[in-house]
């Protein structure tokens, strides 16, 4: 990285980030303050998370308290659509190398039912437990799961969703 570019923000003019940035020999240009016109393509692509985040939460009617989960989630979808101006491939198979697999893709926000372990359920307690689907987990092949009994966002991998459920 040669050059830096980014708004005037605290965070980017701190003494300790411009040292470790002349360290590294990176150069740092600033924007003019309130210009996110400047920014051009991180303003375009924030403006593309936020509008679709926005979708996601609205369309199944979830609350705004999920807006970090609906952001991650759009940008998750974002890594894996093609583009015109990378030529027709996703930044995830520009990043890695191969397509993206998207068979595991669900609709956010819709009803899912996780399966209990059989180590923690007795014979006869339910097999499944109800929950919402909020998303992928970035660490492993699972989806990202609200608990609604206990307000908690877990992940887990054996889910059976009800995508069409209202």
């Amino acid at each position: 990285m040669k050059i830096l570019r980014s708004h005037n923000g605290g965070e980017y003019t701190s003494r300790q980030f411009e040292a470790y940035l002349a360290k590294e020999g990176i150069k740092h240009q600033l924007t003019v303050p309130y210009t996110p016109q400047q920014n051009g393509v991180s303003e375009r692509r924030n403006r593309t998370l936020m509008k679709m985040a926005r979708c996601l939460l609205y369309e199944k009617k979830l609350p705004l308290n999920f807006w970090a989960e609906a952001v991650n989630t759009a940008s998750y979808l974002i890594n894996r659509m093609a583009s015109r101006v990378l030529g027709d491939k996703t930044p995830y198979e520009l990043w890695y190398g191969f397509k993206p697999s998207i068979d595991h893709l669900k609709v956010f926000g819709s009803i899912c039912y996780v399966l209990k372990p059989e180590v923690r359920r007795r014979k006869l307690d339910q097999k499944a437990n109800i929950r919402i689907l909020i998303g992928y987990s970035t660490t492993s092949k699972a989806y990202k799961i609200y608990n609604l009994n206990f307000n908690k966002v877990v992940v887990a991998r054996d889910v059976k969703v009800v995508e069409n459920a209202t």
